[in-house]
């Protein structure tokens, strides 16, 4: 875990992955709560620094659907159909 002790407390009581999910909704809530708390005094708003050309790619549909149709492709190759009727 993160801390020593934490992983004293908790060792035994829960999986590592519970642990885990635990952790982000209670940073979840915290951040939750220091909105309430104490709230910007003005909206934030993200600022371009031109740094990045952040024209859209004219091919991305096409190559975002041929990824997927690759990742069924392979699931497709290793899957075990046979389990699926008689």
């Amino acid at each position: 875990y993160f801390v020593p002790p934490a992983k004293a407390a908790v060792d035994g009581m829960m999986h590592n992955f519970h642990f885990l999910g635990a952790v982000f909704v209670s940073t979840i809530l915290l951040m939750l709560l220091i909105g309430v708390v104490k709230p910007r005094e003005t909206p934030y708003v993200q600022q371009p620094s031109g740094a990045v050309d952040l024209t859209p790619w004219k091919p991305a549909w096409f190559v975002g659907l041929g990824l997927v149709l690759v990742v069924f492709a392979i699931y497709a190759a290793f899957a075990d159909v046979s389990v699926i009727g008689p």
